[in-house]
């Protein structure tokens, strides 16, 4: 998980949100996925992507995804934090269906990983 944003400024504005898809298509879809069906940010507001903080503005790569639990929380897979990285490697793109452009970039103040694996396999 991680905490961003102390004052709770995580919240995605809906202006925020229309504004981000205005001047963009769903039809940036990589080709290399299959099956992919394009939706709008607008109904799925908690989805956020993490990204590389070292970079400044407009420079964003991103590395994982997560979804807002609360107002200023991100749940998001262990292995995206669990290998040493620091909160401040870390920012939150969020309030955009694109993490290239648009939303909010916001810095993580917190990482913490619970130490509770799944040990369950799959054969696929």
């Amino acid at each position: 998980m991680a905490s961003v944003g102390g004052s709770g400024a995580l919240a995605v504005d809906s202006r925020v949100v229309r504004a981000s898809l205005a001047p963009h298509r769903l039809s940036l879809v990589d080709p290399r996925i299959v099956g992919v069906v394009p939706v709008p940010f607008a109904g799925h507001p908690w989805q956020v992507g993490l990204i590389w903080a070292i970079g400044p503005e407009p420079v964003r790569q991103q590395f994982c995804g997560g979804s807002l639990i609360a107002p200023n929380w991100v749940l998001t897979a262990a292995h995206c934090v669990d290998n040493g990285r620091k909160p401040e490697e870390v920012d939150i793109v969020a309030g955009t269906g694109f993490y290239r452009f648009g939303g909010q970039r916001i810095a993580v103040e917190k990482l913490i990983v619970l130490n509770a694996r799944c040990s369950v396999r799959f054969n696929l």
